[in-house]
């Protein structure tokens, strides 16, 4: 059980008691994250009593750990003062975050307590298009000058430490902050006093540019085992930096996406339990109604070739087998080559060598499906040509549904559109189509069925 479960009933019976010395003490002993889940377990009123209660120093940082829902409801009830203490201390990223949800009404009155830096500083980051590399970056990064010593460097690092994000990397910029070059914390630790900042820093480093996608910025993370990389422009000015906490929180967003769009759903934009049912309904209904209108294809396919099951009716047994082993094998294979591209293992310009591997395995798997499916609809009916016609169409469709399975997602991805639709009902539909027109074919070839 969760701590914040245990202790919810104590603090509300304290709260009812009015008993805060004692709550107090309670909330000094819990970490940061726990107290944010605290909140967000009370009722609303008791959340903002529990909140008058904490030090103006530990408040920010529990803030910044509140879902964005809890955050903006708390934050309509914080005093000026603990007002102007949450946004000068959050980080920029997440306090543009923040000012992305509000209402206009509520983003004029925090404009309005602000420094003219802090809501410049804002409306840079909401200006960038979301998902991209500038709506990611945090603008609280430690830069210095290239002809400052290294002593320097470090007593800068001192006084100002405590306002970045993160000071394992120290970027070196001109006067127009144009960036020239990187060193990290240890590489300052290490040299000697005397040298100037140009002299250690590095200048073969990676970079990425306010427009990149964020998911080209997480491979690029991955690849070389980052903790973060400057955001720059078409000049190479430095705007700010992404760290590695940023790219976990993408990583999360990235997959649920996926997982969404591999079962036919729009994306949500917040928790499941938390997204009003009208939202969750419009989210879904799209693909349903989409994929219903396609499924009827299937329907007149059957209706087609009604005479064939009038002639034989035991072919209609083992449509459901055939559609499902189609729509199982070619979402193992989408599945496979999606997450290919996802981790940059794979890239369009493999394609002929994945076709030629998912044919192989196409003919592998069919030859072996098919041979078991001869053997279940020979001893069901006892009919060999129905068991051939079984045992060819399984074959057949398992080695199409996995070469249609693979080269799908790699079509889609070159052409911009998100790889992950391709899996799921999106797919199982392409292939219950596929597979049935297939059955029948064949059936009215080797059962010599005539219309």
């Amino acid at each position: 059980m969760k701590k914040e479960h245990l202790i919810t009933p104590g603090i509300q019976r304290l709260l009812n008691d009015k008993n805060y010395s004692a709550i107090r003490d309670i909330v000094a002993e819990l970490l940061s994250p726990d107290i944010a889940e605290l909140l967000q377990s009370l009722e609303h009123e008791e959340a903002v009593e529990i909140v008058k209660l904490i030090s103006l120093d530990k408040f920010p940082e529990i803030f910044s750990y509140l879902d964005n829902d809890s955050q903006i409801l708390i934050l309509q009830d914080l005093t000026i003062g603990r007002l102007k203490n949450v946004l000068n201390e959050m980080p920029s990223d997440e306090r543009a975050d923040l000012f992305l949800r509000i209402t206009p009404k509520l983003k004029k009155q925090l404009f309005s307590i602000m420094s003219e830096e802090e809501r410049k500083d804002v409306e840079e980051l909401i200006q960038y298009k979301e998902n991209t590399a500038g709506a990611l970056m945090t603008t609280e990064f430690a830069k210095i000058s290239p002809e400052i010593s290294i002593g320097e460097a470090i007593e800068i690092l001192r006084k100002t430490a405590l306002k970045r994000e993160t000071i394992y990397y120290i970027y070196v910029t001109d006067e127009k902050d144009k960036l020239l070059g990187v060193f990290s914390l240890k590489d300052l630790i290490m040299a000697p006093a005397e040298r100037a900042a140009s002299e250690i820093m590095n200048t073969n480093f990676i970079k990425i540019q306010l427009n990149d996608d964020q998911e080209e910025v997480a491979l690029l993370f991955k690849k070389y085992d980052l903790l973060a990389l400057p955001v720059v422009d078409s000049l190479d000015n430095i705007h700010g930096i992404i760290t590695v906490d940023d790219i976990v929180d993408v990583i999360e967003q990235e997959d649920t996406e996926d997982f969404h769009k591999m079962a036919a759903i729009e994306t949500i934009p917040e928790a499941y339990l938390k997204t009003p049912f009208h939202i969750v309904a419009k989210k879904r209904i799209g693909w349903l109604l989409l994929l219903l209108i396609t499924y009827s294809i299937s329907t007149q396919l059957i209706k087609h070739y009604s005479f064939a099951l009038e002639s034989v009716i035991a072919l209609a047994f083992f449509i459901p087998m055939l559609s499902g082993s189609a729509g199982n094998a070619g979402t193992q294979s989408a599945t496979l080559i999606i997450r290919g591209l996802a981790t940059g293992e794979i890239n369009f310009k493999d394609i002929f060598k994945i076709m030629r591997r998912e044919i192989f395995m196409g003919l592998t798997l069919g030859t072996i499906l098919g041979a078991l499916g001869f053997l279940r609809a020979y001893l069901m009916q006892g009919n060999p040509f129905l068991g051939l016609t079984v045992g060819y169409s399984l074959a057949l469709v398992i080695t199409i549904a996995t070469f249609i399975g693979s080269i799908l997602p790699l079509i889609l991805h070159k052409a911009g559109i998100d790889p992950a639709i391709s899996a799921g009902p999106f797919l199982t539909t392409i292939l219950d189509i596929t597979s049935i027109l297939i059955y029948f074919q064949i059936a009215k070839v080797l059962l010599n069925l005539v219309q």
